[in-house]
Parts: C-alpha cells; structure tokens; sequence
C-alpha cells in the first residue's frame, strides 16, 4: 500500500496521467472525452509513448533511485508490447520499446540490480535495430557498454 501511496503522490506532484503509472485518473485531470472512451480498447497512438518517455524522465530525475522501474516496466508490457506485434504498427514503436527498455535498465542499475540492467539493454539493441534508428541502437550499445 506504501508504494501505491508513493506512485500517486509522485503522479500529482509532477502532473503524471495516471494511466502512464498504471493508476486512476489523478483528480487534476481533465475529464475525458467522448474520443478518449473510444479509445480505451485501442492501445495508445505512438505520440503518447514519447509523453510517457518524457514524464517518466523527468519524474526519474526529480526522484532518482529507479523508484519508477516498476511503472516504467507496466507501461511497456501493458501499453507498448501489444503494439509490438500489431499490423498497423510502425518502426517508430520499435524505438520508442527500445528507448523505454533503455530506461528501464538504468532504473535497474540504478537501484542496484545490474543484472537486470544487462537483460533489458541486450532486449533494447534488436528492438532499435529492428526501428531503423541506428543512433538509438548506438547510444543503447553505449549503455551496455558503460554498464559492463
């Protein structure tokens, strides 16, 4: 129940969609739309995955310690993997798993579990491969690097 707690108060401190945490709706935001319950059933658009990289960042700097690994992690099985296998998927999902999957090994490494760390920057280099960005694929090479 701490860690709840934790998750929602680091969601209304740093203005965080609840959805992007694996939370409610954050009393703050806006009510939704008629589009936005249309789309429940629907993964998210690939725009939302560069929103949720850029909170999850931000809320990683002001907190540090990988408080947010398990957030981070959730939104990339619940929210970006389905897209992985979809048909109207694009490259551009595979970037942003692959940077979320970066991120989510520094949060590892930086709550001290390297080992970790190693397994989502080996999952991340195919997933940038696979996207075509090839400077995402060096910088998550440089990660391992830096890492090992």
């Amino acid at each position: 129940m701490e860690k709840l707690t934790l998750f929602e108060q680091i969601a209304d401190a740093f203005h965080i969609p609840g959805h992007l945490l694996g939370l409610a709706r954050r009393s703050w935001e806006p009510a939704p739309t008629t589009a936005e319950h249309e789309r429940t059933d629907r993964p998210p658009p690939d725009g939302d995955d560069l929103v949720a990289m850029d909170h999850f960042r931000s809320a990683d700097r002001q907190t540090g310690g990988g408080r947010l690994y398990g957030a981070v992690v959730r939104h990339l099985s619940d929210r970006v993997a389905p897209r992985l296998v979809s048909i109207g998927s694009g490259p551009q999902v595979f970037a942003a798993a692959a940077a979320l999957t970066e991120m989510a090994g520094w949060m590892a490494h930086d709550s001290g579990h390297d080992d970790r760390a190693a397994q989502h920057f080996a999952c991340a280099l195919p997933l940038a491969r696979t996207s075509g960005d090839f400077p995402l694929a060096a910088h998550i090479a440089a990660s391992s690097s830096h890492l090992a």
